[in-house]
């Protein structure tokens, strides 16, 4: 574009231009004059939209944060001097941001041809053609910004699916480093072909996955026993199921070499992705960590043994971290957790208008396609939402239509006769949702079309304590009995003993406290907006001391009437951690 072309000029005014074909780019005069060389990579790249990046997983690389992964992560291990000697890949190259910032780094620090160092040791893999032909580009803009002749340059630069060219033999070499930051896209963003090319081809890729995880895995492959990888991926890899299998991968052959952990701050522009850098070693003994909040906070590496490492999940914490985790999970008594129902069509099981009719009794409508419905209250059930309030709010009390008898503690559906006969109206607004209710995913037989989608907790009226499946801070909600669970998970008691009102208040006050938030910023990760999963397999390592009828009624006590500090104190206290 013009602007593009106005900005080479700006970059390379003054300079003695020695490749004829850039010479022709450059104008006389441009009004670029607060642009530098450092802008490079964010204006020479194409164009993309939101629906290509996500497809793709198009993402470009900040300058300021390739030369922090070059400068304040690898430099401890390898130098300025080997890093001229050796030669480094990166397997999704985009428009080359780790190398520019990797050819800045080194100019600053030696003097050497840029030409050279790139025709004898930068290797460069993209899937893009249009990636592929700014990175081009960008390479000889720098050579000659250097002071050298661009033209011919050779550029070892394959444009092709770096994942299958390494599965069919034509990439066969080892490198010395392997930059980059791997394409992020989800397994149903993938089309079944190449679902079915990474299930068979990598050990990280099984049931649920990210396209990341196979560029790790090939990166760790293709470095020689002295190599390394540099590489940004989103820290979610250290804790979710999804990535177990390339933890294990990975711990198995002791890689984890560093972990520069961003935790919930964004290092991308408009995108919720939080992320990490990963420095990958073949048989590390020790893991070096650092937990930052940006680029410009400054922390000594934390040392951990790298047979420490969990698959199930890897914590980055310190001694004394570690031990608080110790404590709770050691705890005696674990946590009742439940899901709440799935009707898989919420929009159209939950009540759209409630009132009260002359006598006080509560009247339910719902409406479709502009026909309204006046359900009949017998199928109509209170239902709480486990998500969207703080602790200390009431919680979110709505009205869903229940098609189900419960005999003996089970629910079992109305059958279509009985509905039709009992409750007219519920089962003729049902029958012109059909369409809806038949978009859901599963398998419903001709006579229980208007089921929910599936069959959990239907008869969890009991009291509870409700909390959000992701959040910022620990909101748990104690609901009274009478209500059913949506959109959120449930705590119903303690395993092995019995549930009680007074025993799920107590429990309530020690959820909702200091120690929760904190073992779970230690141990789950954070999602999107700075918020943490507490998803049931995360929540349920919370672990409940022994709470005696003198514990339980202190906990009541000062969570109707006690600061945030008296509670923490105490249930510090209760679980015997000094203070």
């Amino acid at each position: 574009t013009d602007y593009q072309v106005r900005y080479i000029s700006a970059i390379l005014s003054g300079k003695t231009v020695q490749n004829p074909e850039l010479s022709e780019l450059l104008l006389q005069g441009n009004d670029f004059e607060n642009y530098t060389i450092n802008d490079i990579t964010n204006v020479l790249r194409p164009q993309v939209t939101k629906k290509e990046q996500k497809a793709k997983g198009i993402t470009f690389t900040p300058l300021r944060l390739v030369r922090y992964m070059y400068e304040n992560v690898l430099s401890d291990d390898v130098s300025m001097t080997d890093m001229l000697n050796s030669d480094i890949a990166d397997l999704s190259a985009g428009n080359g941001a780790f190398f520019v910032g990797l050819f800045q780094v080194l100019k600053e620090h030696s003097e050497f041809s840029l030409r050279a160092f790139i025709e004898k040791h930068i290797y460069a893999y993209e899937l893009e053609a249009s990636n592929a032909a700014f990175l081009e580009l960008i390479f000889k803009i720098l050579v000659e910004y250097f002071g050298e002749n661009s033209s011919h340059l050779n550029i070892h630069l394959t444009v092709g699916d770096t994942l299958k060219l390494w599965r069919s033999g034509t990439l066969d070499r080892k490198f010395d480093l392997i930059v980059g930051n791997p394409p992020y896209v989800k397994q149903q963003n993938l089309d079944e072909t190449q679902r079915n090319f990474l299930l068979h081809s990598f050990d990280s890729i099984d049931s649920n996955y990210n396209l990341y995880y196979a560029f790790v895995e090939l990166s760790a492959k293709l470095i020689g026993d002295e190599g390394r990888a540099l590489l940004l991926v989103p820290n979610y890899l250290l804790k979710i199921k999804s990535a177990e299998s390339l933890r294990r991968f990975l711990v198995d052959r002791n890689y984890f070499e560093r972990i520069v952990d961003f935790q919930f701050s964004k290092l991308f522009a408009g995108i919720d992705t939080y992320s990490m850098i990963l420095q990958l070693k073949l048989s590390s003994d020790v893991v070096q960590f650092k937990n930052l909040e940006n680029l410009e906070e400054s922390k000594q590496w934390t040392r951990v043994s790298a047979s420490s490492l969990n698959t199930e999940s890897i914590n980055l914490v310190d001694e004394e971290e570690q031990q608080l985790i110790d404590i709770v999970k050691s705890q005696p008594n674990s946590l009742v957790i439940s899901t709440g129902i799935a009707t898989l069509k919420d929009k159209v099981y939950l009540i759209d208008e409630v009132h009260e009719d002359e006598r006080g009794q509560l009247k339910f409508t719902n409406s479709i396609e502009d026909r309204s419905f006046d359900i009949e209250p017998d199928v109509v059930v209170p239902i709480t939402k486990g998500s969207g309030a703080s602790a200390n709010a009431l919680p979110e009390l709505k009205y869903i239509l229940y098609p189900y008898h419960i005999v003996n503690g089970s629910a079992f559906l109305i059958d279509e006769s009985e509905m039709a006969n009992s409750y007219p109206q519920a089962f003729a607004y049902l029958q012109a949702s059909k369409n809806i209710l038949a978009s859901r995913s599963g398998s419903y037989g001709e006579d229980e079309w208007y089921r929910y989608g599936r069959s959990q907790a239907l008869t969890r009226f009991d009291s509870k304590i409700v909390f959000p499946t992701n959040t910022d801070h620990p909101k748990f909600r104690f609901v009274t009995e009478g209500s059913l669970l949506f959109n959120g998970y449930a705590v119903y008691g303690i395993e092995n003993c019995a549930s009680s009102e007074r025993l799920l208040r107590a429990l309530t006050v020690v959820l909702n406290s200091s120690l929760t938030d904190r073992f779970m910023r230690l141990t789950s990760y954070y999602i999107g907006g700075g918020y943490l999963s507490y998803q049931k397999k995360y929540i349920e390592k919370f672990r409940i001391p022994e709470l005696d009828a003198e514990d339980i009624e202190a906990l009541i006590n000062i969570g109707e009437c006690g600061t945030d500090s008296r509670i923490n104190k105490l249930v510090q206290k209760i679980y015997g951690i000094e203070q």
